[in-house]
């Protein structure tokens, strides 16, 4: 029994997008699977059928389609890319449509409400199959995408959460009503497993599931041999932002006001972002995202900030910055977050540490 999952986007290395059961696929693999796919769009664009309109998501969705096929999965796990409903990811026939949060973003293509933005993602929901979700049904968001279940026939599994819950707390209870789904569904082998079920989530297990770049850690020496925790986390829409200072908040360990490592890309509200980091940064120290990707300057972000009493700076790189997050941590916490290609740009360097990359 294989396992597939399809995520973007990724931090290091494409690879991330496609796991089998629990492992980035291989670069062979990979190779052959894009190679087919890519044949198969030059086809279309020799012929002038709908496929030459492929776009780079396309065809990474397309190729982790094939590679799935190619190992014979069991159960995927398909991440949609922006929507739902006009997603390359919606070919899938899915047999539960998970859908755990909706709010303004991307709004230049959802839409330019929260109601229009839940009717794109209820796309993804399935003619007489099942729907798990934790929104409210009576907010504008969730009544929307309950709406849109009914009409299609599709069973409602709607996961209660407490008030005041956490990110975590959310996507862990979420993901255990999947599984209790899976359960009910019968949609997995019982010569396999004697039960399935939300019960499987132990502590370890949850540990050893999260992401890079998604609320990670790393303990590194600052300039008087201090340990300083830096908190990667590649929010980029300012109601996941808010989310994610909440937790952080909660963990003892990050009591103080951290010192924030920005940028964002040029499609991002960067006055909500900074709006919501106003009461909770020492300092923010802006820098732009680099390799071609179009980013807000800095000279205008410092000025925001400045308008919303903000104490900031800029460098000129990513490396830089975080340089400078260091020198000014003193009994401090980083947070780097805005986006995940900034998260992608320091990662590496935390990974294999070394306090001359950074402090010389």
């Amino acid at each position: 029994m294989w396992v597939g999952r399809y995520s973007s986007p990724h931090i290091e290395k494409i690879n991330e997008r496609i796991h089998i059961d629990g492992l980035p696929i291989s670069d062979e693999m990979l190779a052959n699977s894009l190679s087919n796919v890519l044949d198969e769009r030059d086809l279309a664009i020799s012929d002038g059928t709908e496929g030459a309109q492929a776009t780079w998501f396309d065809v990474m969705t397309a190729a982790a389609f094939h590679a799935f096929a190619q190992i014979g999965i069991t159960w995927g796990v398909i991440e949609v890319g922006l929507g739902g409903r006009l997603d390359s990811t919606n070919i899938v026939k899915s047999d539960i449509a998970v859908i755990t949060n909706i709010g303004l973003e991307h709004t230049e293509v959802l839409g330019k409400t929260v109601e229009a933005i839940a009717l794109e993602k209820a796309g993804i929901i399935k003619p007489d199959k099942l729907l798990v979700t934790p929104l409210n049904p009576n907010s504008p968001a969730g009544s929307v995408v309950f709406g849109a279940a009914k009409l299609r026939n599709a069973e409602i599994m709607h996961v209660k959460i407490p008030e005041n819950s956490s990110i975590s707390e959310v996507n862990i209870e979420t993901a255990r009503r999947v599984l209790d789904a899976v359960n009910i569904l019968n949609l997995y082998n019982k010569v396999t497993f004697s039960s399935i079920g939300g019960h499987l989530l132990t502590a370890q297990i949850i540990k050893n599931a999260s992401l890079p770049g998604r609320q990670e850690r790393f303990y590194i020496s600052g300039n008087d041999n201090a340990t300083v925790t830096t908190v990667l986390d590649g929010a980029h829409v300012d109601f996941a932002l808010e989310g994610v200072l909440s937790e952080l908040r909660s963990d003892h360990d990050l009591q103080t006001a951290p010192i924030v490592l920005v940028a964002f890309g040029k499609d991002k509200n960067a006055l909500a972002m900074l709006n919501t980091l106003r009461k909770s940064a020492a300092k923010v120290i802006f820098v732009p995202l680099g390799h071609n990707r179009p980013s807000w300057d800095t000279d205008e972000l410092e000025r925001i900030a400045r308008s919303l009493g903000i104490s900031a700076e800029s460098a000129p790189s990513p490396i830089a910055g975080f340089k400078r997050c260091l020198k000014l941590a003193q009994g401090r916490w980083i947070l780097v977050t805005g986006s995940l290609h900034l998260v992608g740009a320091i990662r590496p360097f935390l990974v294999d540490f070394d306090d001359s990359v950074f402090l010389k």
